[in-house]
Parts: structure tokens; C-alpha cells; sequence
């Protein structure tokens, strides 16, 4: 090898050196500092790496929530703040990630915890409210329905069920349904407390109704 070959080879090792030292000394600095995926474990978030405030509501008995938080960068540091002794009224888990160039964002769950009473109130109503082959985008708060049938329907198949198993559900009216309007009553009555009721109002067409096109 002569002297130019000798010094290139130099030259060439120096820098290799240079890089090695380099990301010795410059180790990664990502500033990634969001979470890939967040998950609360009975609940429904619908998470978005870059929404950072969520709402939700627990029952009384609940204390704490089984959060699973994952970093877009896996070598990021999380931190979960506020999920134990949850008390009733307002209550917030902060989420914090820290990137490696130390950048921190925080995602912020909001959660309203019931008091005893309005876990009484919300296990008195529905949770389920199905009537095969109509929907009638059942919500619990909501306590009146109406749909109309056809001539040659007489009776309907309604699946309902309560937040408390304990508590009967009695229906009343779905058979021998009755050209014009006829009133379905849905009620849930409990050991304690006072009994809810849901109505169903259905209009039965006549039999010389032609459906309009």
C-alpha cells in the first residue's frame, strides 16, 4: 500500500470515528411525544392521537379505570396521574408523554362519577329496547317511540331489558294491534323505588292503505 492509499484509508477511518462518536454523544432526540393508542377499558373513547380532552361518565361503585396508554415512540416516558380514589362530581386523569427531547403532552379524561342516588335512577331504566324488523334508535333517557305498520301486522316482538336484572319488565298492549293508533307500555318496576315506563306508539295502518312510492 503506498503513501496515498495509506492516507486515504486515514482519512476514511477518521471520519468513521467522527460518525461513531457523533451518535455517542447525540443520542436520539426525538421530539414524538403522542400516544399511538389509548384504551379505557369498558368504555368507548373514540381516540384520536391528536384530540387530547375526553369525556366520560362512570357508575358509583367504579374507583378507578384500567387505562392502557402506548406511545408513537416506544422509547417515550408515560406517566398516568388522578385514576385512583375517583370521588363523586368531577374527577380528571391526566396522561402525560414525554419525549426524548423532553417535550411532554398531556391528554386530559375528564370523568363525572355518579353519586348512589343517580345510579338508582339510571338502573330503573332500560338498557335494551328492540323491536324485530323496525328501528327506533333506542336511547335509556329517551321514554316515547312511535312507528307505524302495516295493515297485515297485528302483534310485535319486543326484546326489553334493564339496567337492573332485578328489577321485572312487564309489556302491555303489543298484541291484537288495532287499525289506527295503539299504545305500547313498557314498565320497570323495582324492589325499591319508583317504577319507569316507556311507551311505544303504533300506527297500524288501514287495509286499503296504498305505501306511496
Amino acid at each position: 500500500m503506498n503513501k496515498k492509499d495509506k492516507f486515504i484509508m486515514t482519512i476514511i477511518f477518521v471520519v468513521i470515528l467522527g460518525v461513531i462518536a457523533f451518535f455517542a454523544l447525540n443520542p436520539d432526540k426525538s421530539n414524538e411525544n403522542r400516544l399511538d393508542s389509548l384504551v379505557i377499558t369498558g368504555h368507548s373513547i373514540n381516540f384520536n392521537q391528536n384530540k387530547e380532552s375526553y369525556n366520560l361518565t362512570i357508575q358509583n361503585s367504579v374507583n378507578s379505570l384500567d387505562i392502557k396508554a402506548i406511545g408513537v415512540n416506544d422509547k417515550a416516558t408515560i406517566t398516568i396521574e388522578g385514576n385512583k380514589n375517583l370521588k363523586v362530581g368531577s374527577n380528571t386523569i391526566l396522561i402525560s408523554v414525554k419525549a426524548l427531547n423532553k417535550d411532554i403532552r398531556t391528554y386530559k379524561i375528564n370523568v363525572t362519577k355518579e353519586s348512589a342516588n343517580d345510579n338508582i335512577i339510571r338502573n330503573h331504566k332500560l338498557k335494551l329496547l328492540e323491536i324485530t324488523n323496525y328501528d327506533i334508535d333506542f336511547d335509556p333517557d329517551k321514554t316515547s317511540y312511535n312507528i307505524t305498520v302495516e295493515n297485515n301486522i297485528t302483534s310485535l316482538n319486543i326484546k326489553a331489558i334493564a339496567y337492573d336484572l332485578n328489577d321485572i319488565v312487564t309489556i302491555n298492549g303489543e298484541k291484537d294491534l288495532k287499525e289506527g293508533l295503539n299504545t305500547i307500555i313498557i314498565k320497570i318496576s323495582p324492589n325499591t323505588g319508583t317504577a319507569s315506563t316507556y311507551t311505544i306508539n303504533v300506527t297500524r295502518n288501514p287495509k286499503n292503505n296504498i305505501p306511496q312510492e
